[in-house]
């Protein structure tokens, strides 16, 4: 995959280094200051509605000790927190993404690169699929999640929230708002100024620095990666947003099947998720050598 000449026609090229870093930061400032904003705001909202009488309402959003009084907030309230929080963060940064994301098409389009089948983008789901499985089963059957509680920790209550809120959160609504930031505008700013491998490294990069731990960190780098690979290998900005959403489900799913709890049946589904994986793998990058030599 190369870079087209419509994106380096639109390259900034007297804007600085510090110009090209504000544009994204800048972006990423403000989705993250009006997603916390919005998360202090429905947190602060419920608790005011539902905090002060034991109603089973008031115990669908908190835990309260023996006497009564609060003790902590669910993971219900959580998710919804969560929930309101990306959606308010994607309304600072919707048309810088919009604009980004429609130059980004274009680009693809005057590639002239083939057009994507059904049964594509049905491998590539399976793929994705497949990393998800393979990844979180390796991390539990190597212990590594064991040994940073910061992803325990943060793992318990989003985990504990009904798994219908928490499904349209994490499944849904989170996906297609980091997306926007990560992909929509990072990504496709990143490929006006440097080469598409980089791009993809170093937009993955800095989503796993975004998730501010090394577990969660390391997994959505890789995770990252494959996004902003099969971004630019279909052109089409819902492939990142499906891919992400298919990770995110499966990933949340896992943690109600306790698909890890036998070793060896762990063994065995992440042999053949990583067979999946590598098959799916390799069907796209021998796809896109030939469509490469017709170029």
């Amino acid at each position: 995959m190369t870079e087209s000449e419509a994106s380096k026609n639109r390259e900034p090229g007297k804007t600085s280094l510090f110009g090209h870093l504000w544009v994204m930061l800048y972006a990423f400032l403000m989705f993250m200051f009006v997603r916390n904003i919005a998360m202090y705001a429905v947190n602060f909202l419920i608790l005011e509605l539902f905090g002060k009488a034991d109603t089973a309402l008031s115990r669908f959003f908190f835990t309260r000790n023996m006497s009564g009084e609060l003790d902590g907030i669910t993971g219900n309230a959580q998710v919804l927190m969560s929930a309101a929080g990306f959606l308010c963060g994607i309304i600072p940064i919707f048309s810088m993404a919009k604009r980004f994301i429609g130059e980004s098409r274009a680009d693809y389009e005057k590639s002239g690169k083939a057009k994507r089948h059904e049964l594509d983008y049905g491998i590539l789901s399976l793929l994705d699929i497949g990393a998800v499985l393979f990844l979180n089963i390796s991390f539990e059957l190597t212990h590594i999640t064991d040994r940073y509680r910061t992803y325990m920790e943060g793992k318990t209550d989003p985990y504990s929230a009904n798994i219908v809120i928490g499904l349209i959160c994490y499944g849904i609504i989170s996906p297609a708002a980091e997306e926007l930031l990560f992909r929509g505008i990072i990504f496709n700013y990143l490929k006006r100024i440097m080469k598409l491998q980089w791009v993809i490294i170093l937009s993955a990069a800095l989503f796993g620095l975004y998730h501010m731990n090394a577990v969660q960190g390391a997994y959505a780098f890789i995770m990252g990666l494959l996004f902003g690979y099969f971004y630019e290998y279909f052109g089409d900005f819902a492939v990142p947003v499906l891919l992400h959403m298919i990770s995110n489900v499966t990933a949340y799913l896992m943690s109600y099947t306790k698909i890890g709890a036998s070793t060896l049946d762990s063994v065995t589904v992440a042999a053949v998720s990583a067979l999946v994986f590598a098959l799916g793998m390799f069907y796209f990058v021998n796809k896109s050598k030939k469509e490469e030599k017709k170029l």
